[in-house]
């Protein structure tokens, strides 16, 4: 720990740009899984509610 804070004068910047790349990346990653997750539910959604259209029509 001694020896990180030693260093963090010339490591500091990179290591905080690091942090934020990583963070950014996750986040963005994230937010590409929950909207494949939610455009896979709506269409789950949809198929369903035109299913039940056509057996009302039929009905």
């Amino acid at each position: 720990m001694i020896q990180l804070l030693k260093y963090s004068d010339t490591v500091g910047p990179y290591f905080f740009m690091i942090l934020v790349i990583a963070i950014t990346t996750c986040a963005i990653w994230l937010i590409a899984q929950l909207k494949k997750s939610a455009m896979t539910k709506n269409d789950w959604f949809v198929k369903r509610n035109s299913e039940g259209l056509k057996k009302m029509m039929i009905n």
